[in-house]
């Protein structure tokens, strides 16, 4: 005898529901303690960068030092109109995540695909393409 498949379960989700504050934005916590602003910063990019990475989109790093977020996104070519406005985009859903609070500096550079993705001082990755080595295949 077969048995039934398990339920289906389906998920309604409100549009005009807000997204949670960031932890660092809890309220209450006005120590501006940096414990929980990494993990808010990085999982804000993950958030933002849906949909916003194009085949030409080599990385991006970012450097969380509260009050202040930067952003390098980087292009094998000269960023297009497009692409500087995709970066534009970014910055305002990582905006919204912080308020006020936070001042955000996001650019579009180009590094070819000649040189190496080196990172800055202060810098993390937030997303990196996979590229091979053409000495290694």
């Amino acid at each position: 005898m077969l048995e039934p498949p398990p339920p289906v379960h389906h998920w309604v989700v409100d549009p005009s529901a807000k997204r949670p504050a960031p932890s660092s934005q809890v309220e209450g916590d006005a120590s501006g303690s940096d414990e929980g602003f990494l993990p808010d910063v990085l999982l804000s990019f993950q958030r933002a960068l849906w949909d916003m990475v194009t085949p030409e989109l080599r990385g991006v790093a970012v450097s969380p030092e509260r009050p202040v977020i930067e952003a390098r996104f980087l292009y094998e070519r000269p960023p297009t109109e497009d692409e500087i406005q995709i970066v534009a985009e970014v910055e305002t859903y990582v905006v919204s995540d912080f308020g006020l609070d936070v001042d955000v500096s996001f650019r579009a550079v180009e590094v070819p695909t000649s040189l190496p993705r080196d990172l800055e001082v202060g810098e993390r990755w937030v997303y990196l393409r996979r590229e091979v080595d053409d000495a290694r295949s």
